[in-house]
């Protein structure tokens, strides 16, 4: 009698080590299968190249760099952030028809980053486009994506193009902002050009008392 229950415990531990086994390999083909699940997930976010692409523009290897940005596009075509960073790698190298070319994807695509609008801006003033460069900053200033370095850049963009009475305004606003020698300069050199001779000499001598200051 005690040997017959012997085997009987001996026979329950392993029904139980079996259902244990089967638990246990269960659990592994689960976690298999979640890790799995994750890894797929991150190779089908776009967030993922993005970073990766982050990581080699750090390493200046821009070309690779490029790949990744370009890769996250494709995933997400309705995403504006792969554009920004392609903007800012080809701004960064000078390519500014390219720049452009990204920046502008990235605000057709929604972008609100003042920063992005800024270097699109200025990639059309290198570009020499400057009715773009203008089209972009007061639109942005319109719809409150513009930071308070906005006036002045688009004053810079008609100045440049020779729309000197249309910069006034702005190098005025600027100036508001901010007391700045530069501004200054630019400003008294359209009033002079469009006559505005007391302006002038009522900046001229602002600017010589912020210099001797």
């Amino acid at each position: 009698m005690p040997h017959r229950t012997f085997d009987n415990e001996r026979a329950v531990l392993g029904q139980w080590a079996g259902i244990l086994t089967v638990i246990a390999v269960v659990a592994l083909g689960v976690n298999i299968g979640v890790y799995r699940h994750v890894e797929d997930l991150k190779a089908a976010s776009p967030w993922t190249y993005v970073k990766q692409g982050m990581e080699r523009m750090r390493a200046n290897d821009f070309d690779e760099a490029l790949l990744h940005f370009r890769h996250a596009a494709q995933i997400d075509p309705t995403s504006p952030l792969p554009y920004e960073h392609m903007g800012r790698l080809h701004y960064e190298r000078q390519e500014f028809a390219k720049s452009a070319e990204a920046y502008d994807k990235a605000v057709a695509l929604g972008s609100i980053d003042p920063d992005t609008r800024g270097k699109l801006l200025w990639a059309f003033i290198h570009t020499k486009d400057y009715a773009k460069a203008v089209e972009i900053g007061e639109r942005s200033m319109n719809q409150g994506h513009a930071n308070d370095d906005f006036p002045r850049w688009i004053a810079e963009a008609y100045y440049r193009a020779g729309k000197v009475e249309d910069s006034i305004k702005y190098f005025e606003v600027a100036l508001e902002k901010q007391e700045d020698l530069y501004v200054m300069s630019k400003l008294l050199s359209a009033y002079e050009k469009t006559g505005r001779t007391r302006q002038a000499e009522a900046l001229r001598q602002r600017i010589e008392v912020l210099e001797a200051s």
